[in-house]
């Protein structure tokens, strides 16, 4: 990396914070005495599994140092941005979502408006294992005990640690509707929702990194000018900003029967806008 950096004249080294390469590109920075400039999208220590204490430790002060000693950084929160150390040429930088195409946005218009269902549709797309399944797979068990009332939830998404039992019997109650990649199906998919979901962890052990992180799902959803369902702790940077710019309905309760009772108490008081 030094000697293609140093073949190419560069002007700076630019990294993202996620994985051992940021460290390389400090470590080149420093060698070349070039500008270092680090996006950072999320505390990734916490997503490091099968950490000591110790080593955590040890991982977010080299976390931290990579902040402190990048000449220009761009953090997603403002959270986040203090939790590294309040840099002194710090930028707050959201997510960019990507763009939806005209032709999928106009199609599952018209598919929402022709649609004739008595339930109204709740769409997740994204992570489905780990903490985020088991709350989604609560829900949707939830919702076929007929908690739901008046709403249908479809997930989208990779089901790595599920059973093949509980994905066939999600496929076949319709919850489960598979792993669409980024593109024209995914975006009908979405378009034709009249709400969206964005969930968060609700693990104490994960608390710093839902209070500094900023789901892309909130710009990602928000292109498509629905109601925004967001499912999170009190103290995430989700609920925060939700609640802000009144994205739709926001709930800090990690039951649930609460959750489908409160949604649907709010589309009958027409707080979630359908139809």
């Amino acid at each position: 990396m030094c000697a293609r950096a140093a073949a190419a004249r560069a002007d700076a080294i630019v990294t993202v914070g996620y994985g051992r390469l940021a460290f390389v590109a400090q470590h080149v920075s420093r060698l070349l005495r070039l500008p270092l400039i680090t996006f950072f999208h999320d505390w990734w220590p916490d997503l490091v599994v099968g950490l000591t204490p110790r080593l955590r430790k040890l991982l977010d002060a080299n976390f931290r140092r990579l902040a402190s000693r990048s000449d220009l950084i761009f953090p997603v929160t403002r959270a986040l941005s203090d939790e590294l150390g309040g840099h002194h040429n710090s930028v707050i930088l959201p997510p960019i979502p990507a763009s939806v195409t005209s032709s999928a946005a106009g199609e599952s218009s018209v598919l929402a408006s022709k649609s004739k269902r008595n339930n109204q549709v709740l769409v997740y797309a994204g992570m489905l294992s780990g903490t985020y399944g088991k709350l989604l797979r609560g829900l949707a068990h939830e919702s076929l005990a007929e908690k739901s009332g008046n709403w249908s939830l479809r997930l989208y998404g990779p089901v790595d640690d599920w059973s093949e039992a509980e994905q066939l019997f999600l496929e076949k109650s319709g919850i489960y509707c598979g792993s669409l990649r980024q593109g024209r199906e995914l975006d009908l998919a979405l378009g034709s929702a009249d709400a969206l979901l964005v969930v968060m962890d609700f693990e104490p052990r994960n608390s710093r990194r839902v209070r500094t992180s900023f789901p892309s799902k909130l710009l990602d959803y928000a292109r498509f000018g629905k109601p925004l369902v967001t499912w999170a702790p009190e103290h995430s940077f989700a609920v925060q900003f939700s609640r802000e710019k009144q994205l739709g309905l926001v709930m800090t309760d990690k039951s649930p029967t609460q959750f489908w009772k409160n949604l649907n108490a709010a589309a009958s008081e027409s707080v979630v806008c359908i139809q």
